[in-house]
């Protein structure tokens, strides 16, 4: 099971610092889940690029929407 660490640990005489992110066994992961030194992990998505009509937008620009003019009387 992969972990996040909250806290520092040691574990199998190695150090790690919060942040990382770990594989353990199941019984590991539940005891540090109950001290509050880690977080189960969950990969975060993929951030897709959704910007229209800027610089780095690969997309085309768009065409803003036209109105009619008020004709005074």
């Amino acid at each position: 099971m992969k972990v996040k660490l909250t806290r520092g640990i040691l574990h199998e005489k190695e150090h790690y610092d919060a942040g990382q992110v770990l594989e353990l066994s199941n019984i590991e992961a539940q005891k540090l889940f109950g001290m509050g030194k880690a977080v189960p992990y969950a990969e975060e998505p993929v951030i897709e690029n959704r910007a229209v009509a800027l610089e780095s937008s690969e997309e085309p620009v768009l065409q803003k929407r036209t109105y009619k003019k008020k004709v005074a009387e």
